[in-house]
């Protein structure tokens, strides 16, 4: 299958869901990233806002604030990626590129220096990392510029394909969770099973 025939099948089942069996999955998918997640290394951590039937992230996000952790999420500027530090989901949030909800100008730009752990979202996914968004790299480019980061995909078990062809510009995930699985990718391990 074409890319785009992967990101169409994978919207369409996305899209089949009730909102109350994407909200009983994404529960389910956030516990185990929140147990993965508390059990390694603190620091920053980056997150999104669930867009078009993306597994939500509303629980996740919630608890890593009420823990005193810092939280970045996406903000598009100039045609990039960047994440701003968000400390209260109601009011440090507005309407940004594509109806997707970000952070306001006035949450501070986060220090990548303290930043080991991302929370990301993909239309697609397979079993060996390899991830398919929506066709525009934003998150392909950040991802090469912090090689370092844990990068751990939040997919439904119906975004999740045999494979994915990938090009050199891809960037792969290190771990990905959905409600049934959860796949270690790309040669790296986590600190411990669970």
């Amino acid at each position: 299958m074409t890319k785009d025939q992967l990101r169409r099948d994978a919207r369409l089942c996305r899209s089949a869901m009730s909102p109350l069996e994407r909200r009983a999955k994404s529960l389910i998918i956030q516990e185990k990233a929140i147990e993965f997640l508390m059990n390694r290394k603190p620091g920053t951590l980056l997150s999104y806002i669930a867009f078009r039937g993306e597994v939500e992230t509303q629980f996740l996000n919630g608890f890593i604030l009420e823990r005193g952790i810092a939280l970045g999420l996406p903000v598009i500027m100039e045609g990039d990626l960047f994440f701003r530090e968000v400390k209260d989901l109601r009011g440090d949030l507005k309407a940004g590129a594509f109806g997707i909800p970000e952070p306001n100008a006035t949450c501070d730009m986060i220090n990548y220096k303290n930043l080991y752990h991302a929370v990301i979202p993909g239309v697609v996914f397979d079993r060996s990392g390899m991830r398919l968004g929506y066709g525009r790299g934003y998150y392909d480019r950040f991802l090469s510029t912090h090689p370092g980061i844990f990068r751990v995909g939040l997919a439904f078990d119906c975004q999740i394909v045999e494979g994915i062809e990938s090009e050199p510009h891809d960037q792969a995930m290190d771990l990905i969770i959905s409600e049934s699985e959860i796949y270690i990718c790309a040669g790296k391990k986590p600190d411990r099973d669970f």
